[in-house]
């Protein structure tokens, strides 16, 4: 019995070493590559889940043969964790910023709604430009790039939400992480207006086995101070009138 589970460990751990070295492999081209590779980031996930999934199931098959009490408790740890996270409303993350901004509705929205302005007041968005014909409205699509995470990225957005001049927003239709961000404009007691950013993604399941949602929190901060320095920038550019 020793003898059979020692061999089954000694494959796992084979396996899982072999699916390792392929993860590192891939972090070190996509960490010497200026484009993001939405493909080459799902491997590598789903390559670690594989290596995890591997000796899980080594350690399982062995507990099992030398104690099967212990085996079953693995064994509804690991399903508890790939269910827990099965439901897209658990790898569901929301940020909401919003500012407000001493001009009329109408006048922010039209300005950010014009392609052209977007790249100006948002500099990690290094082009957005309609894919379909002018002018932009609802299910206008558009070809946006973007260096935020410091490599470049090309997508494809459409326009779900034009309500002028209160409601603006996208959704990526082109990624494995579906994401939707979008404006809503209110006048405020102040007399401006309170324009309120918000942002919508999904995790991938594989993303979030490997305990991707385990550092949301330090993500959330980083999404939010990000739209909080559009949305200063939004503002800064419309009151000082260069944006009018």
């Amino acid at each position: 019995m020793r003898a059979l589970v020692s061999e089954i460990l000694a494959l796992s751990w084979a396996i899982t070493g072999v699916l390792i070295a392929g993860v590192i492999a891939l972090r070190v081209r996509r960490r010497r590559s200026t484009v993001a590779r939405e493909q080459e980031t799902d491997l590598i996930y789903r390559l670690t889940v594989a290596a995890y999934g591997v000796l899980v199931l080594g350690l399982t098959i062995s507990y099992l043969l030398v104690s099967p009490v212990a085996g079953l408790v693995l064994v509804a740890l690991v399903s508890a964790w790939c269910l827990w996270w099965a439901p897209r409303r658990r790898r569901t993350f929301t940020t909401v910023t919003s500012i407000v901004i001493n001009r009329p509705p109408a006048a922010i929205f039209e300005y950010i709604t014009n392609p052209e302005n977007v790249p100006v007041y948002m500099p990690e968005m290094t082009r957005w430009e309609l894919a379909t014909p002018p002018p932009l409205g609802l299910g206008s699509e558009l070809i946006a790039q973007t260096s935020a995470t410091g490599k470049l990225f090309t997508g494809t957005e459409k326009v779900v939400e034009f309500v002028p001049p209160r409601v603006f927003s996208t959704a990526l239709t082109s990624g494995r992480r579906p994401n939707r961000g979008g404006y809503n404009l209110t006048l405020d007691e102040s007399g401006g207006t309170r324009t309120e950013y918000t942002f919508w993604m999904v995790m991938p399941y594989p993303q979030a086995l490997t305990g991707g949602m385990m550092r949301r929190r330090g993500r959330h901060k980083m999404l939010i101070a990000r739209r909080m320095a559009t949305l200063v920038n939004l503002k800064t550019i419309l009151e000082e009138g260069s944006g009018s």
